[in-house]
């Protein structure tokens, strides 16, 4: 939201696989196969439930995301996970701020659906986007290129929803050369 209410405040902007807040909510409401995909979201619309479930057998969720979804297992190890299980378990603010993401999805739609909706963001954007991403697909990453006057897109073949995870190296490299 910064670089949208105060763009002179943002020299650049960096996107790893997300699309504009638009596009998300748009294919949210209306694409049944984004929906099937990304389900979780509307369960975390839920107060509570969400909370407890994020927290529940040590963390047993984040455990899963990072050995079902990344791509590369082998970048990410044991001693990794237990450090973001850690984050979740004694520091509630990471499962707050996990849920409130996609909680503002549905809290901001009149900000977003009707002042951002023909407003291009004038900010030189890197969009990196992981081609093997089980919850969003490719779609939602062209669908948010006309927000953006001044867009740059990366594929990276071989990563997933979490490229710094699953190709760090790749990722730093073209942040770098950004």
């Amino acid at each position: 939201k910064v670089a949208t209410s105060g763009p002179e405040f943002v020299e650049k902007l960096i996107v790893l696989n997300m699309p504009h807040p638009v596009v998300m909510l748009r294919n949210l409401c209306t694409n049944r196969t984004h929906i099937m995909k990304c389900w979780f979201i509307f369960f975390f619309q839920l107060p509570f439930f969400p909370e407890r479930q994020i927290s529940s057998h040590n963390a047993a969720m984040v455990w899963n995301i990072f050995r079902n979804q990344i791509v590369n297992t082998e970048q990410v190890s044991n001693e990794d996970i237990a450090v973001f299980q850690e984050a979740v378990l004694n520091r509630g603010t990471t499962s707050r701020a996990i849920l409130n993401y996609y909680r503002n999805l549905f809290t901001i739609r009149s900000y977003w659906m009707g002042k951002a909706t023909n407003q291009k963001l004038d900010v030189d954007t890197l969009i990196v986007w992981g081609m093997k991403d089980k919850s969003l697909d490719f779609k939602l990453c062209e669908q948010t290129i006309p927000f953006l006057k001044h867009a740059r897109v990366v594929r990276l073949d071989d990563s997933s929803h979490y490229p710094q995870q699953d190709t760090p190296d790749e990722v730093n490299e073209v942040i770098k050369n950004f």
